[in-house]
């Protein structure tokens, strides 16, 4: 097959993926990918030759091909992921630390996955919970989903404890549940509490806390019901 018609072919397929992986019809992608991926190994080894408008335009059809199977595999591994009941536990600020990308909290919401809220600092930046908290909080605007500061509560919470299998002893506050408890003040600085005498209801008297607090914000803890001095 002639370069050019070949391209023309090409572009045409990539473009008939790229639709195809819009409206996530996967199946139809892995199949499709899998008949251009045996029509490249059979007509690439002979394109070395290739004047440089089209090598130009070859490269670019390669990248997108390249993209649309890490688009499949990610496709592939949420669908194990739901299938296995694996859950998925969110480190904002390695995303952060490393660059690696923003994790999507509203689609993998909606694909009805378990999640968690963790902290890291081989990837990350702390160990606070409040601290990551507020990059889940920023993570989600960047994601173009702000996420309320109940969801952010019960990520570090109930979440968390269900995605370690425990919520049936720890995450909620409950008769029988173990009494690992943080007593969280408020108005732990001045700032905090200036924002907190401006809430209008318990989330918005919370919200401050999580994005500008850190251990001063720590009164009271029980492990097991007893308190840490």
């Amino acid at each position: 097959m002639e370069a050019a018609s070949a391209l023309m072919s090409l572009r045409t397929a990539v473009a008939a993926l790229e639709a195809a992986a819009a409206r996530e019809d996967w199946d139809s992608v892995g199949e499709q990918l899998a008949r251009q991926h045996r029509f490249l190994q059979h007509w690439l080894p002979g394109c070395t030759t290739l004047e440089a408008e089209a090598r130009a335009g070859l490269n670019d059809i390669l990248d997108r091909y390249l993209r649309l199977t890490a688009e499949l595999e990610a496709a592939r591994e949420r669908a194990r992921l739901a299938e296995t009941g694996a859950a998925l536990v969110h480190c904002p600020t390695s995303n952060t630390f490393i660059g690696s990308g923003l994790f999507d909290m509203a689609a993998r919401l909606e694909d009805s996955h378990r999640i968690g809220l963790a902290t890291d600092t081989g990837g990350g930046s702390s160990f606070s919970m409040l601290r990551t908290m507020a990059a889940a909080y920023e993570i989600g605007q960047l994601s173009g989903t702000a996420l309320h500061p109940a969801q952010l509560w019960w990520l570090a919470t109930a979440g968390s404890a269900d995605a370690l299998h425990l919520s049936d002893r720890i995450g909620t506050i409950a008769p029988g549940m173990e009494a690992d408890l943080v007593a969280i003040n408020l108005a732990s600085t001045p700032a905090i509490a200036q924002r907190r005498a401006m809430a209008s209801d318990i989330w918005e008297a919370i919200f401050p806390t999580i994005m500008m607090a850190d251990d001063r914000a720590i009164a009271q803890v029980w492990v097991t019901g007893t308190p840490q001095s």
